[in-house]
């Protein structure tokens, strides 16, 4: 008995992109090494995050993908093997560089909504402050008695 699309998980898709990775490391395992040394944090990320489409793991990975294109370039012109990809992959400034890359942009995807939430809460708090400010000049000018309970300015 079948269960429709409704039950499924994404099994299908995972077996796919397992399918695709063994065919890559099978093919070109000194690119694919590189690539999985450079975009080691962009992938934990993708691994570990729960938000539905990986919202705050694709900005990492594309951010890592643009840092190593430099390196992915060098390797192939060196026309190497899996030990020209570690050497390139362990070489400290493409490794800091890659990877320092991609901890700003997690930390600027996670950062973002809180600085937003901050500016729009304080420009409201300074909006009410004028406004209350306004009703309480116009209340003096026509003579009308302030409401109970209304926060002072």
């Amino acid at each position: 008995m079948s269960t429709g699309g409704a039950g499924r998980s994404g099994g299908g898709r995972i077996w796919v992109l397992g399918l695709l990775c063994g065919i890559g490391a099978a093919l070109a395992p000194g690119l694919l090494a590189l690539a999985g040394i450079l975009l080691a944090p962009g992938l934990l990320a993708f691994i570990t995050d729960p938000t539905p489409g990986r919202a705050s793991a694709r900005p990492v990975l594309l951010l890592g993908a643009a840092a190593g294109i430099r390196p992915l370039l060098a390797f192939n012109v060196s026309s190497g093997g899996v030990a020209a990809a570690i050497s390139i992959g362990c070489e400290p400034r493409t490794v800091a560089l890659a990877w320092s890359v991609q901890g700003a942009g997690w930390l600027a995807v996670e950062a973002v909504p809180l600085l937003i939430r901050l500016v729009l809460d304080s420009t409201a708090h300074a909006r009410a402050l004028a406004l209350r400010h306004t009703r309480r000049a116009i209340e003096a000018e026509w003579d009308i008695p302030p409401r109970d309970g209304e926060p002072p300015t």
